[in-house]
This record gives structure tokens, sequence and C-alpha cells, in this order.
């Protein structure tokens, strides 16, 4: 913090509020490393995955495992995927290449990603308006404890999947970006496009948002913004979305993972049913058959969605367009199915954007530090 922002307070004031916080900081992150480790250990024996592994695995270790199907644009996506894995996994490899070893070390590059996600949100937010220290580490320690606590950023980055440091990558470009590191941030966005194309509807999402935030009444109205906004663009994409369903159900409907179904733009207890699938996932709404992990996923994820809607009417504009925008595209990642039941993995950038837009929100502290005024003689 610099000392030109703070009014009235000398600069051995400033390095006694800056030492005790920092080293504070360095220790809950030590913290909320080890223990996400510790859950990464915990859960590699809980959740059986070795279909993912096996696959993964042979991609770290160099081997090629990609099967061409034909098709040019999805060889050329596979390949390109396959290679950014294999250098990602560098470290690892170096050490053995043993499957927890790559297992822990893409652990660490997911949890340092969601630790930067809260530093790329603040900048803008509530928090940035120079709150007391005391209260920023508050709203941090209160997310990375969210973090721990999803389930389902847990279950799908305890293993060898590409989505936990896809999530990192694109979390390092907005926070590079944030800093003016323009140039920077675009080698982990275009690492984490090549993991996960559809990640490129976040970034886009939240610029365009922002845009149309320029308009009072959208300001002024975001509940009814967001409903708009899915209405009119699910009736829009309708047959787009018609012919994906008709895949999803062909390929997923033998285990009543599939989505339910549309049949017209205007079914709508089809657009609710796909609402009450995306809301409840993974618990496949065609046949409910409730596990300890599906009942705490659905629940920790109606528990964000309710305080995503609760705080939007105390935020600034830049955090209400970015509420605005996960919710919307969280629509639109359960109407074309990027995800199906038991598949929640793709929407763990949202919620983690979600949570770090909740605790920077709306944050008032008591000491509000003003800028110095030089005195004029």
């Amino acid at each position: 913090m610099s000392s030109s922002l703070l009014a009235g307070v000398s600069r051995s004031e400033t390095t006694e509020w800056q030492e005790p916080f920092g080293l504070i900081r360095m220790a809950v992150a030590v913290v909320y490393l080890c223990l996400g480790l510790i859950e990464t250990v915990l859960a590699y024996f809980a959740f059986g995955r070795t279909d993912d592994h096996t696959y993964f695995l042979a991609l770290a270790n160099g081997q090629d495992v990609v099967v061409p199907t034909g098709v040019v644009l999805y060889d050329l996506k596979a390949e390109i995927a396959a290679q950014v894995f294999y250098w990602i996994t560098l470290p690892s490899r170096l050490l053995g290449g043993h499957e927890l070893t790559h297992l822990l070390w893409l652990r660490v590059l997911t949890l340092a990603g969601f630790y930067a996600a809260f530093e790329a949100v603040r900048f803008g937010s509530s928090l940035d308006r120079r709150v007391a220290p005391a209260e920023l580490d508050r709203r941090r320690n209160a997310y990375l404890i969210l973090v721990l606590l999803y389930p389902g950023q847990l279950a799908w980055t305890a293993s060898l999947l590409r989505d936990g440091v896809g999530c990192a990558l694109l979390f390092a470009a907005m926070y590079a970006w944030g800093e003016r590191w323009r140039v920077a941030a675009l080698v982990p966005l275009g690492a984490a496009l090549a993991l996960r194309p559809e990640f490129a509807l976040i970034p886009a999402s939240l610029v365009g948002m922002r845009w149309l935030m320029r308009w009072r009444w959208i300001a002024g109205h975001p509940a009814a913004c967001v409903l708009l906004l899915c209405v009119a663009g699910s009736l829009l994409s309708f047959e787009v979305r018609f012919a994906s369903s008709q895949f999803a159900l062909a390929a997923f409907s033998e285990n009543n993972l599939a989505y339910p179904d549309i049949d017209s733009p205007w079914d709508v207890g089809g657009y609710v049913a796909v609402a009450v699938q995306g809301l409840i996932d993974p618990l496949p709404i065609g046949s409910l058959s409730p596990s300890p992990f599906g009942v705490t996923e659905a629940l920790f994820f109606l528990g964000t969605i309710s305080l995503a809607l609760r705080v939007r009417l105390r935020t600034n504009l830049l955090e209400r367009s970015r509420i605005i925008a996960c919710l919307v595209l969280l629509w639109f990642f359960a109407y074309f199915e990027v995800f199906v039941s038991s598949y929640s993995r793709h929407r763990i950038a949202l919620v983690v954007l979600l949570l770090a837009v909740i605790a920077c929100a709306g944050a008032r502290g008591r000491y509000v530090l003003r800028p110095v005024r030089n005195q004029v003689p």
C-alpha cells in the first residue's frame, strides 16, 4: 500500500500496518495450500477415475494416445490440448512422472489459480476502494474457505483432468490483465483456451456485460436483465440447441445423464426442467439417485446462486456486471449442455468467479483511507 494513499499516516505507521498483515497473509496462503493438498490426497482415494487417469497420465508422460476422429478441427483441437498438457506437466514428469506426482503438481497450479481469481476480481471491486487491510484479509480468508469447501472443484481437480489447470490459467490471465500486463496475459489465456475452448465465453461475457452496464435501465434492473438475456438468447439459438440436445439424448440417455429435451422454442416446461437440472447437477433429474457428494454439490451451488442474487443490489457496477455475466453463462452452459449431469466440472470457473465476486462485493470498511493532499505553503 503506497504511502501516498494514506491520509495522516506516517511511513513508520504504514510499515507497522503492512508487516503484520503481510506475514498473516503469507501464513494463510500456506495453510490454504496445505489443506488443499491434503484434500487432494484424500479425494484421490475417494473418487475413482481410472479412465481419465489412464488417458491424461499417458499424455503427461509423452505417450501418443490421441485417437484421430477424421474431423480435422476436432483432431487439431485434441493435438493442441495434448501438447499444452504435456508441457504443463513437465515439472512433475521430471520428478518421476508418477500419477500422484502429476496430480499434486496440477493441484498446486489449480489452488494458485483460485487464489489469483480473488485478486483478479478485487480489481475495481468494493474491496479495491481503499478499505482497511483487516477487512481485505477477512474477505480473502472467507473466499479461500469457501473454495476449499466447494465440492465440485475438489472432485474434478483431484484427478488428472485439464479442468483445474485450465481454470488456473484463465484466472492467471485475468489477474495479469488487471495488473496491466497485457502481453503477458495472452500466454496463459491461450493455454487455457487450448485446454478448454469454451472458456472464451467467460472473458467475452465479462467484457460485453460491462459494456451493457452503460445503459441505466440495465444497471438498475440486474434480475430483469438476466432473465431477458437468457430468454432472448435461448429463443434465438433454439435450433442449435435442439441439435445439441438430440446428440446428448443419444449419447447419455441410457444412464439418464442427458439433460431434458425442449420440444419447441415455446416449451416452457422444457425450459424449467433444464433450469432445475442445472441447479441440482450432478443429480440427474431423469432418475434421482441421491448420493452424499451429489446432494452436497447441489446444495453448495444453490447457496452460491442465492448469495449472488442477494448481494447484487449493494454492489458497484463492475461487480454487478460480473454477477450478471456469470449467471447468464451458467444458464447457457446448461442450455447447450456444455456439461451434462454428473459432469458439473465445466462450471467450476464460473462458480469460483461468483464466490470471488460475493467475497469482494459490498465491502464498506470502517476505516477508509483517503488520498493525501499536498499542503501548499
